[in-house]
């Protein structure tokens, strides 16, 4: 499976996930994940905003063999803490997901984003680090944060 990538005057935007049933409806939808401190409904809407235009959505209604008015667009928005979009819960849920899969999706989010790597220049000053570029979560403990150096105790750290 591979995103598509489809030109508009913009640019090429290339949407995470674009679905439909033949003849009845698709939908647009793209995975962002912000930080904690942003209001989860504007991102959803930024997100969805930035994918409806005219060139995608006769994309995929070409490929869906509908109508342009039945292409949806949408955005899966979760927080670093593994927190959903209010508006992208109710799209999932219309689009068939189940209240289970998306508290899945969100431990799915917190276990992989610390193993993400962020370009140093996208870094605020507060975490940026000259030795690595991966952005480091606190509150998710890893396997390798028990680790010690062999002849010191447990505790300690090596």
């Amino acid at each position: 499976m591979v995103e598509p990538l489809i030109a508009t005057p913009a640019g090429n935007r290339k949407p995470d996930i674009v679905a439909w049933i033949p003849g009845s409806r698709a939908v647009v939808t793209d995975v962002t994940i912000a930080s904690d401190n942003c209001v989860l409904n504007a991102v959803h809407e930024l997100k969805s905003k930035y994918y409806d235009v005219p060139e995608i959505r006769q994309w995929a209604a070409d490929r869906a063999g509908c109508k342009e008015s039945d292409v949806k667009f949408s955005a899966i928005a979760y927080n670093w803490r593994g927190a959903v979009s209010k508006k992208s819960a109710v799209d999932l849920c219309q689009f068939g997901f189940s209240m289970d899969q998306l508290r899945l999706l969100s431990v799915v989010v917190l276990e992989v984003l610390p193993c993400m790597s962020v370009p140093k220049d996208q870094l605020s000053d507060k975490s940026r680090s000259n030795e690595s570029s991966t952005v480091r979560r606190p509150w998710v403990r890893r396997p390798w944060d028990d680790r010690h150096s062999p002849g010191s105790s447990p505790g300690e750290l090596g």
